[in-house]
C-alpha cells in the first residue's frame, strides 16, 4: 500500500509545480516562435509561407548601400540588398516580445511605432508577421520541453 502513497504524493507535487509554473510553459514557447518569426524573416527574408518576402526598388536598393537617414537623424549604411529583410535599424526585431493578455502569454509587436511600422509591411509585401505551421510546432516542443523539465524537478 505505501507504494501507492508514495504514487500518489509524486502525483501531488508534480500537479503543484505544474500549476505554479504554467505561465513559464507559454512564456517558454511564446518565446520560441518569437525567436523562429524573427530569424525567418530578418534573416533569410521569407514571409509566412516560407517565400521571399520581396525585392527591394533599385532606388531603395542604393539608399540602403549608400545611407539612409531616419528622422532621429541617425544614417544607416550597408544594409542587405539581395532580399527584403525588413531589417533597417532592428527596432521592430526588438519589439518582438511574449507578454500576457488577460490570463494567457501571447506574443506580438510592442509599440505603437513598430505596430504600424509592421502593418505597412504586411499591406505592401503580404503576410509576414502570422506564425508559420513550423514555427508553431516548434513552440509546442518547447512548452513540452519545459513541462518535462518541471517534473523531472519535481520528482527530484
Amino acid at each position: 500500500m505505501s507504494e501507492f502513497g508514495e504514487i500518489g504524493d509524486d502525483l501531488a507535487r508534480i500537479a503543484k509545480a505544474l500549476e505554479r509554473s504554467k505561465t513559464q510553459f507559454q512564456i517558454e514557447g511564446t518565446n520560441a516562435v518569437i525567436a523562429d518569426i524573427s530569424e525567418r524573416i530578418h534573416q533569410r527574408g521569407l514571409n509566412s509561407n516560407g517565400r521571399k518576402i520581396g525585392t527591394y526598388d533599385p532606388n531603395y536598393a542604393k539608399k540602403r548601400r549608400d545611407g539612409i537617414t531616419y528622422g532621429d537623424g541617425t544614417t544607416y549604411k550597408g544594409l542587405r540588398t539581395d532580399r527584403v529583410d525588413l531589417q533597417v535599424s532592428g527596432d521592430l526585431e526588438a519589439s518582438l516580445i511574449a507578454g500576457r493578455s488577460g490570463r494567457n502569454v501571447v506574443g506580438g509587436i510592442a509599440g505603437e511605432q513598430q505596430v504600424k511600422k509592421a502593418q505597412g509591411q504586411e499591406e505592401r509585401y503580404g503576410e509576414i508577421w502570422k506564425p508559420s505551421k513550423t514555427e508553431v510546432k516548434a513552440g509546442e516542443k518547447a512548452f513540452l520541453r519545459t513541462i518535462d523539465a518541471v517534473i523531472i524537478d519535481a520528482l527530484g
